[in-house]
């Protein structure tokens, strides 16, 4: 039985050292259907598909606002997202039950469609007790067909990296189920995260945030305070 199960796992080593290495990248607008559709995938696994209602268009609304909305304060780029990809090895099929399993080429750079693998979504917070900013990290995804190979580890690793080196983010963080204990130990081993137990997440959504368009403040409003108060 050992010496079987060494084998499987020699074989397994060996196919995934075979691999073409992966790709990370700034997600295009072209993406963005392959993210929506890992967005869906990301929710059934966390057992939450009932809460998408995301589309397509409101992702470009929010990840790729028109320069012109933004100059003019309609719009703001509400946060950024990744893609890690890679090449399909020689003979190598994409899975088939995965929706958009292959990127969308891009002829300027001579970049082929490749094995969309995972995505992380990310967007900047504050720290009043820093003074600085942060990231907060929203999805971090490997697609279920290629959780095993270290993606998860190489998505996470190089998303902090970046938010230090090119952001200047003085903390990384982000939410995981409570009984999501994988993801728990993976966060822990893998990069030192620790729970922040003294905290409990508030959200306001739906029928009650709605509510507040008609929210007459009790304090007189001006500047910038004043042109929201008005804009319905």
């Amino acid at each position: 039985m050992s010496t079987s199960i060494a084998s499987t796992s020699t074989t397994k080593a060996a196919a995934l050292a075979a691999r073409p290495a992966p790709v990370l990248r700034p997600i295009e607008e072209t993406d963005l259907p392959v993210i929506r559709a890992m967005i869906v995938e990301l929710a059934v696994f966390e057992k939450l598909e009932h809460e998408v209602t995301c589309t397509i268009e409101d992702l470009r609304t929010s990840l790729f606002p028109a320069d012109a909305d933004v100059l003019a304060g309609r719009a703001v780029k509400s946060a950024r997202a990744v893609i890690l990809e890679r090449d399909l090895a020689p003979g190598e099929q994409p899975p088939a039950n995965l929706v958009h399993p292959l990127s969308v080429p891009n002829p300027k750079t001579n970049r082929p469609a490749r094995l969309v693998l995972g995505f992380c979504l990310y967007f900047f917070n504050f720290s009043t007790f820093l003074g600085q900013h942060g990231v907060y990290v929203e999805d971090l995804c490997v697609r279920a067909p290629f959780r095993v190979g270290g993606y998860g580890t190489i998505l996470l690793h190089s998303v902090i990296r970046h938010a230090v080196v090119v952001h200047g983010a003085k903390r990384v963080e982000w939410s995981v189920l409570n009984w999501n204990e994988n993801a728990i130990r993976f966060y822990a081993d893998k990069c030192g995260a620790k729970p922040q137990d003294e905290w409990t997440v508030y959200r306001v959504t739906g029928d009650r945030l709605a509510q507040y368009r008609d929210y007459v403040p009790t304090a007189q409003v001006e500047g910038g305070f004043a042109g929201l108060a008005e804009r319905k």
